[in-house]
């Protein structure tokens, strides 16, 4: 299948700034455009191609994947050994205009103006089934789920957004030459997927709002956290909460035991002598991260006595002679 450089569709150099694509396309789109050039086919398929290069080098997403594979496209073709094809397994034909897609065009097998070309077909189908796998997100609050893990650390999360942006060919009006404009079919708006990552702080709590930009100007987004609950831990506040078992004979003898954080960094803890069911030790300093970045809450570590099983002979008659001795004092 041709290649299609984007870049000489447009008229543009490979280092153009988003304003010199949108730029470039407002004009050739002008200059093109179906409703400028009634019947004419040649005006036509040009404007297709206007419209897939625009569609790709104005999405930073397309542009990524374009410029990664590019010119080599071809050998990845060959070494794949796929043909652009539809869902279906048959090729694209010409399609009519769609309100619901950013380009303008949809893939149908029914008549009508342009589709994109079987290089657009192949480069993006698979993509976009692959992005499905990142959490959408829209200019609304959304939700970010983390781990008490997560929560504990920090983690960047990514997000795909879709945002809308004035259509470029009739500057978000609708309207161009005193028609419905063809491009955004009168809504004023190209919709547009943009990746963001958003930062979670180490510490943050459950329903703290975070926002993030798809890039410098943009409107900033939010996220609202959730943070899911854990297994092993509870929290508190800033303090974590957790059981740790203790062998019969240390929680009696005293003796030292492994307790772990939400990080999974390993600690021993010193259990004293006689230490019974459920006796809390505090490790200062071991719990979560304060979100205001100045220190960190309590670790609490809940003794839960483990009572030995599958006794031995001799284990059985050392808690026999045990339990007469005690009976013998008085105690139990």
């Amino acid at each position: 299948m041709e290649y299609q450089d984007y870049y000489k569709i447009l008229g543009v150099s490979r280092q153009a700034t988003d304003k010199e694509i949108r730029d470039a396309f407002r004009r050739l789109a002008r200059k093109y455009h179906p409703d400028v050039n009634p019947g004419n086919k040649t005006a036509e398929e040009q404007f297709k191609k206007i419209n897939e290069a625009y569609t790709v080098l104005s999405d930073p997403e397309k542009h990524r994947k374009y410029d990664t594979l590019g010119a080599n496209f071809e050998q990845f073709s060959r070494s794949t050994g796929r043909t652009a094809t539809s869902p279906t397994g048959s090729r694209r034909s010409n399609v009519p205009f769609d309100r619901s897609d950013p380009g303008g065009f949809r893939t149908s097998t029914s008549g009508g103006l342009g589709d994109f070309s079987d290089f657009f077909d192949m480069l993006f189908n698979d993509g976009s089934r692959r992005r499905a796998t990142t959490p959408q997100a829209t200019a609304t609050d959304q939700q970010l789920e983390v781990t008490l893990a997560e929560a504990f650390t920090g983690v960047k999360r990514p997000f795909e957004v879709t945002i809308a942006q004035p259509c470029a060919l009739c500057n978000g009006t609708g309207r161009y030459r005193g028609s419905v404009c063809f491009t955004c079919s009168g809504t004023g708006q190209m919709k547009q997927t943009r990746r963001v990552e958003v930062q979670v702080p180490a510490g943050v709590a459950d329903g703290t709002r975070l926002q993030a930009r798809t890039d410098a100007t943009s409107t900033p987004l939010t996220f609202v956290v959730s943070v899911l609950p854990d297994p092993n831990f509870e929290r508190k506040g800033d303090d974590l909460y957790v059981d740790v078992p203790v062998p019969l004979t240390t929680a009696v003898l005293g003796g030292e035991v492994p307790v772990a954080n939400p990080a999974g960094k390993r600690f021993l803890i010193k259990i004293p002598a006689e230490s019974e069911n459920g006796k809390r030790i505090v490790l200062r300093g071991l719990g979560m991260p304060k979100a205001s970045g100045s220190g960190f809450g309590d670790l609490y570590a809940r003794i839960q006595v483990e009572l030995p099983r599958h006794l031995t002979a001799r284990e059985r008659e050392i808690f026999e002679e045990l339990r007469r001795l005690r009976s013998a004092a008085g105690t139990r």
